[in-house]
Formats: C-alpha cells, sequence, structure tokens
C-alpha cells in the first residue's frame, strides 16, 4: 500500500469515527434510509455519493452513520438517501453536492494526514460537548 493510500485510509478511519460519533444519540442512530434506529456499533458511516468521488469522500453532508444493511447491500439506498438529504438540507444544497461531486482531483498525501489530525480533535470534542450535555440533563433530573 503506497504512502498516499494509508494517509487517505487514516483520514478516512477518523472521519468515518467523526461522523458516527456526530449521529450517536444516546448510544443509538437512526438509519436515514430505512428509518431503523440502531446501536451506533452497527452504523457504517454511509455515503449518499460513493467515496470513489475523491472531491466529496469526507463532505459531511454527503456522509451520515446508516446502518450496514442499507450501506453494504441496498448500496446505500441512493433514492431514499437522496430524499432524507432533501428532508434534512433542502434541494438546493443537495444539487450542489451533486455538482461539487463532478469536480476532478483529490488530497495531498500531507492534505489527508492533516485532515485525519483535524478529524481527530473534532471526534473527541464532539464526544466531550455530549458528555457535558448529558451530564447537565442529569444534573435537571435531580
Amino acid at each position: 500500500m503506497s504512502e498516499h493510500s494509508r494517509a487517505e485510509k487514516k483520514a478516512w478511519v477518523e472521519f468515518s469515527k467523526m461522523i458516527r460519533a456526530r449521529d450517536n444519540i444516546g448510544g443509538n442512530f437512526r438509519c436515514p434510509t430505512c428509518g431503523r434506529t440502531l446501536p451506533i456499533e452497527e452504523a457504517d458511516a454511509g455515503h449518499y455519493i460513493t467515496r470513489a468521488r475523491k472531491s466529496v469522500m469526507f463532505d459531511e453532508m454527503n456522509v451520515h452513520a446508516q446502518c450496514r444493511h442499507c450501506n453494504r447491500f441496498e448500496e446505500g439506498n441512493h433514492f431514499l438517501y437522496r430524499r432524507w438529504l432533501v428532508d434534512k438540507y433542502e434541494e438546493k444544497k443537495v444539487e450542489e453536492l451533486e455538482r461539487r461531486a463532478h469536480i476532478s482531483g483529490g488530497y495531498t498525501t500531507v492534505d489527508l494526514l492533516l485532515m485525519a489530525k483535524d478529524y481527530r480533535a473534532r471526534t473527541k470534542a464532539i464526544i466531550e460537548r455530549k458528555e457535558k450535555l448529558q451530564n447537565l440533563l442529569e444534573g435537571f433530573k435531580k
């Protein structure tokens, strides 16, 4: 595996952890395509537009916690995913995402390594923020 491929894999691992942390609601997530609520441990970081399109591979609007069945066996359940995205972000923003997918290019190895570091820090911040919020909520219950 080339240095660039290793850097892309590292960035992807950290990005997917961040997506699952972002979409984690009390240890669960709701699949955007089938609507099932499942434990976050059963989530993939599923793309609306394939990650082969490098220009949107790491686009946070393009990737959400998705059940493994929809992501792996239903090829992302593309039609339902798009409908969900339109409901969440509006048609115009989804169309912009689809346009960005046609931009060629990718990332340098250095960019990918820096992205991995940034995603790791952002994941930590998301988890800490959610833990603080949970502690506040529990304090109000007492």
